[in-house]
């Protein structure tokens, strides 16, 4: 046999399973194990045995030898069938073979010269290979990438098995190569720790050239991957990740706990993905990069001090057109703090479900696709945004970043083809050489430039939690969250003001929820926005039809919802619908004073901005505490009906400027700030009766 190969099937050789330990064993091998399950293996210390020495205590017939170390098991010459090797680390239980192979230093050794037996392990390997038996030692110190790179060779050539990394600090200045049906597991993420020695190498690699998935699975699990970056803390290349695992069918990171990378941490690329319980920290990149796969789960997780995405799932890449489009997306229960969030591009059939972040840099959760690399180039279908909770998104620029604060943000491709694409229309519009409009459902399930795009539907985003809670900071330290993770380390970054809040005209931009892109179907229901400059913006790149805005409560914000139009009117096609509008509870707003309104010309504290917007139904919802209920022009067309609006209208305060305020209820309140009843209701003003057909506004 070669280097690294299995022993011969006639030979009494355990490997992985559990099944192959009912097979029968020489007399001694049996009495062997007996002992030491009894525990009269544990031999007091003695002077190293020799020839003569153990010719003494072993018959010539065979029997049960002793022997204190390996350099003592391969110096062995006597005749006994079974040794056992005390070494408190590589020692166990071996037994005398006919085998002519190549040991491998871990579960077979020749003893006394290359012509005489191979000594193989028994007993031992139930629950994988241990790395310690090739001599791995994890003193911090020594470089281990050899002896374990042997087992996980072995573990491959046995036809695939986990491999053991009992506790401690096994260094490396190499990468480890994982195979094909091979499990890299630990003893505890803490414990059992991966330390690299040396810098600009990822610490575990399973091949990741492009072609097809090899079948069967790798993973790694109950390890700490610990990178170089707690002694070179600036960025550095895609070689300084933790671990870069592809070519596999079945990929799994399972309580894996990584640190200081210099890139990324965690990164997969394979047919079905799962990443759950894996704790990131100190990551110069994304802490947990997904791509290129039809089914990614990933539940559970933490990420602290993240320098871009914590979860970035990738699924759908047009520059890899061998894999189908993804089947499903499921990211939830996970935790983030100091990190950019969660990022999903090319989603379908996606749930985005349970999520807290904190002191979120930029974004807390975006689905869309990815213009500028082509990651996810493709439309957005049944995607599911529920229950997070994200709270201090601060602005992108104290980073040098952009200009971007979004809770939630979908970045959806327009309603035109695709770059490339021969075809004349898009989705959904009338073709008027075939005289029919063209359908979607051909390109639902491709992905690429080559695709006509803008049909982006069954998206809801509900139940949600997102606030703003800093004010009043000179640097980010004052937040008391700590220094600011960044490609340089840790900086205390000076901002002007405020970070988060947007409770003043002039503070950076920021939204609750920020939808770009055409979309025909989405529901934006029961969520709870404070403290954005926006509580929920559409952008001007695409008309959007078949929305719905329901339930929500937007407080504390310059616009709750924003309209942006391109050029010229459009169609919207949007409802808004029992909501309730409170921009400004705690009077800090420039333009008011005493409880009362001014500069009613301007749309800062509107609650509803819809310049040119067609098609905009406003009803049953609660206004109050805004300069308008919405921001207007001569091209808007709108339905305002059956609102509450919160106000003294006759001193212009609560509400600057109503809205139809005879086909909706108004209730006046007390309009001194000073006042015990301010904010109290006084009377109620009932809707006027409308005749049949009549119209109550544009």
């Amino acid at each position: 046999m070669g280097a690294g190969e299995a022993p011969a099937a006639t030979q009494t050789v355990h490997h992985f399973t559990a099944k192959s330990m009912t097979t029968k064993l020489p007399i001694v091998v049996f009495f062997a194990l007996l002992c030491m399950r009894a525990g009269f293996g544990q031999f007091p210390s003695r002077p190293q045995a020799t020839e003569a020495d153990n010719a003494a205590v072993v018959p010539k017939s065979g029997g049960v030898a002793v022997v204190e170390g390996i350099d003592d098991l391969e110096a062995y010459g006597g005749t006994a069938q079974v040794l056992f090797c005390k070494d408190p680390v590589r020692g166990g239980t071996f037994v005398r073979t006919a085998s002519t192979g190549t040991p491998n230093g871990g579960t077979s050794f020749r003893a006394g010269g290359k012509n005489n037996a191979l000594w193989v392990r028994q007993g031992q390997q139930g629950q994988g290979l241990n790395v310690n038996w090739f001599g791995a030692r994890g003193d911090s110190l020594t470089d281990n990438a050899a002896a374990i790179q042997t087992a996980i060779d072995y573990a491959s050539a046995s036809g695939g098995g986990i491999v053991i990394i009992p506790s401690g600090k096994y260094g490396l200045r190499s990468s480890l190569i994982l195979k094909n049906n091979v499990i890299l597991e630990g003893m505890n993420k803490y414990g059992s720790i991966l330390y690299a020695l040396a810098d600009n190498f990822t610490l575990v690699i399973r091949h990741t050239t492009s072609g097809p998935q090899a079948a069967g699975y790798v993973g790694l699990r109950n390890l700490c991957l610990w990178g170089y970056g707690d002694r070179n803390t600036t960025q550095g290349s895609g070689d300084c990740r933790l671990a870069r695992i592809g070519n596999s069918q079945k990929i799994f990171y399972e309580n894996v706990y990584g640190k200081w990378a210099r890139n990324m941490g965690l990164t997969a690329t394979g047919d079905q993905v799962t990443v759950s319980g894996c704790e990131l920290e100190y990551i110069l990149r994304d802490g947990i990069n997904v791509t290129e796969c039809r089914r990614a789960i990933i539940t559970n997780n933490r990420g602290t001090f993240i320098e871009d995405d914590f979860i970035a799932a990738h699924v759908a890449r047009s520059t890899n057109p061998r894999l189908p489009l993804t089947q499903q997306t499921i990211v939830t229960g996970n935790e983030f703090f100091n990190a950019q969030g969660i990022v999903v591009l090319g989603a379908r059939n996606a749930t985005i479900s349970n999520n807290t972040g904190r002191f979120v840099r930029g974004r807390g959760i975006a689905v869309g696709c990815d213009y500028a690399s082509d990651e996810g180039f493709s439309d957005g279908l049944n995607i599911l945004i529920t229950n997070n909770t994200l709270a201090d998104v601060f602005n992108m620029t104290l980073i040098g970043r952009g200009n971007a604060a979004n809770a939630i943000q979908l970045t959806l491709p327009p309603a035109t083809p695709g770059r490339g694409y021969t075809a004349r229309v898009a989705p959904g519009a009338y073709d008027t050489k075939t005289r029919a409009f063209q359908k979607p459902d051909p390109y639902w399930n491709y992905a690429g430039t080559n695709r006509p795009l803008g049909s982006s539907m069954g998206i809801i985003i509900s139940n949600n939690s997102v606030m703003q809670t800093l004010s009043g900071l000179t640097t980010v330290a004052d937040a008391r969250y700590g220094l600011l993770w960044t490609k340089q380390g840790f900086k205390n970054v000076k901002t002007p003001g405020t970070i988060c809040y947007a409770g003043t005209e002039t503070a950076p931009n920021s939204a609750g929820i920020n939808v770009g892109g055409a979309v025909r179907g989405i529901i934006i229901s029961q969520n709870f926005i404070h403290g954005f400059r926006r509580s929920v913006t559409f952008d001007s790149t695409s008309a959007k039809q078949n929305v719905k805005i329901q339930g929500n409560l937007f407080q504390r914000s310059i616009n709750a919802v924003v309209l942006d139009p391109p050029a010229g009117s459009y169609s919207t096609e949007i409802e808004i619908l029992g909501n309730t509008f409170d921009p400004d509870p705690y009077l800090e707003a420039a333009d008011r004073a005493g409880g009362g309104w001014k500069n009613l010309d301007t749309h800062p504290y509107s609650a509803v901005v819809m310049p040119d917007a067609r098609g905009v139904y406003l009803h049953d919802n609660t206004f109050k505490n805004c300069k308008k209920i919405a921001h207007l022009t001569t091209a808007s067309a709108y339905s305002c009906l059956n609102n509450i609006y919160l106000c003294d209208p006759r001193k212009k305060s609560g509400i600057g400027q109503l809205l139809s305020p005879q086909t909706n209820v108004v209730v006046t309140t007390g309009s001194d700030p000073t006042s015990p009843d301010f904010n109290e209701l006084r009377s109620i003003s009932a809707p006027s009766a409308l005749s049949v057909g009549e119209k109550p506004n544009h």
